[in-house]
């Protein structure tokens, strides 16, 4: 056989994985975008965007979204400008970041193995590092945890994107000397965490990976040398341009969990992690991709650990972070915090499946775990579970009278998503029942108000319900999730 043949066709295996990855990652991400109405999460986002001007997003931002700073909101907010505000529009800005971040995933995972190698990189090197990338994007695509999020008008599918940026400039900084690598690396880490804050989780992995390869250079003076001080420069420059801004995210942020914002969050177990490993993943293709993470670790253990200590730091530290809060200072072990984790548990099972010699066997479990994964989803989408607010809003607009407020229960999220929900010149009719949760006993408590009509939850805790019910006793209409009731 031709070498340079050979070489076409190793070039050119992963770039056909990678191609399915952002087709299929695609084809999920934007399948009936619409279908299902705004969620309660999506409303806070819509709330700030819609605001007259920047300053305004800004301010609403921190509002509704405590010590989140609002980059996505006033992305949202021109996105909206140039393409309106229907739910498949504006979540058609998180579906186009989601597949943006396959291709980076690639990206980042090929300069990770091209430039961390124990030894100088080389060709075979870089075709490693391409086919664990392409694999690594391919169940990145697939999986039902990164699918979900880049489905809604949240931050999170931005948030990923600029960190996946940031890495490919911050690997590339260790061995590349121009500037550009290393302020780039600063400018996405300070708009990824002012995208939303728990993304510093992952840039504190970054700083501890970086005493790794100084204590392995010291202790092995044949070590291939890999620059430090250019990375650490790039995170302290976030550091600063993010500073400014730093102080007021605090400021949000207490003032909202002094006032009980997270009191809804349940502990959970030590051994969460991998009860939410297990969720994000699917029950199915959960242990093949842990297998597959596990395999490609003591593979490459050997030929790149370096490579294989930072994605060990990307992975652990944000689980590490989040469990120390959680049991020192507030219950904090939900999914969506530890999105950075996931994507390198994902990568690292891409690694697995490039580390297996056999074309065959590497196709038919690649095949297997997006089968699995696909399925996943399946199970998610094959029954519609949002809640119809769009016609509780209507009904409950019809039956109310002429300038009548209608209360909402709960009187948070469920507020805006009615208030999307009704026209322009009604939407202040909408107004939030008097309640509120927390306490000792982390509850709802709930007054009756002198609204006529509530548009209610069902999914309520029983309690909370039935005070709701004492007050408005009669159903006035029934819907998937939520209910119209008067007294």
């Amino acid at each position: 056989m031709n070498p340079s043949r050979g070489w076409i066709a190793a070039r050119a295996h992963p770039r056909i994985v990678l191609a399915i990855a952002l087709a299929l990652g695609a084809a999920i991400r934007f399948w009936r975008l619409g279908a299902d109405e705004m969620l309660r999460p999506e409303a806070a986002a819509w709330s700030a965007a819609i605001a007259p001007g920047p300053r305004r997003v800004f301010e609403l931002g921190l509002h509704y979204d405590a010590g989140k700073l609002s980059l996505y909101d006033l992305a949202l907010h021109y996105w909206i400008a140039a393409f309106g505000q229907g739910v498949a529009a504006m979540r058609s800005l998180s579906a186009i970041l989601g597949t943006v971040a396959i291709a980076l995933l690639f990206v980042a995972i090929r300069e990770i193995f091209a430039s961390l190698r124990d030894s100088d990189p080389s060709a075979a090197d870089a075709a490693a590092g391409e086919l664990a990338g392409a694999y690594a994007a391919l169940l990145f695509a697939s999986n039902f945890q990164m699918a979900a999020m880049a489905r809604i008008v949240r931050m999170y599918p931005l948030m990923l994107a600029l960190m996946l940026a940031q890495v490919c400039f911050f690997v590339r900084a260790h061995r590349r000397a121009a500037p550009m690598n290393y302020i780039a690396a600063a400018i996405f880490a300070a708009l990824a965490v002012a995208a939303n804050d728990t993304a510093i989780f992952f840039f504190v992995a970054e700083a501890l990976w970086l005493a790794y390869p100084r204590w392995r250079q010291a202790r092995r003076a044949n070590q291939p040398r890999l620059s430090t001080v250019r990375p650490a420069l790039s995170l302290a420059l976030a550091a600063l341009i993010f500073a400014p801004l730093a102080a007021v995210a605090w400021r949000s942020g207490y003032g909202a969990f002094e006032h009980g914002a997270m009191a809804w969050v349940e502990p959970r177990p030590p051994w969460w992690p991998i009860d939410a490993l297990r969720g994000m993943t699917g029950n199915a293709a959960f242990i093949p991709i842990l297998a597959l993470a596990i395999w490609g670790m003591w593979i490459e253990w050997s030929r790149a650990r370096r490579a294989m200590v930072l994605m060990l730091c990307w992975f652990a530290v944000p689980f590490a972070a989040v469990i120390a809060i959680s049991y020192t200072v507030t219950p904090l072990m939900m999914e969506r915090y530890v999105l950075a984790s996931l994507v390198a548990f994902l990568a690292l099972a891409g690694v697995g499946l490039a580390s297996i010699r056999t074309p065959w066997l590497r196709g038919a479990l690649a095949t297997l775990v997006v089968i699995q994964s696909l399925a996943h989803i399946h199970h998610h989408w094959r029954k519609s579970e949002d809640i119809q607010w769009r016609e509780a809003a209507a009904v409950a607009r019809a039956v109310a009278p002429r300038g009548a407020q209608i209360a909402v229960m709960p009187p948070d999220e469920p507020l805006w998503v009615v208030r999307y929900y009704l026209p322009v010149e009604e939407r202040s009719t909408a107004v939030g029942a008097d309640a509120h949760f927390g306490g000792p006993e982390r509850r709802w408590s709930f007054r009756c108000g002198a609204e006529p009509i509530a548009i209610v939850e069902t999914d309520l805790p029983p309690d909370a319900f039935a005070a709701v019910r004492r007050c408005y006793p009669r159903t006035v209409a029934d819907f998937r999730r939520v209910a119209v009731v008067g007294r």
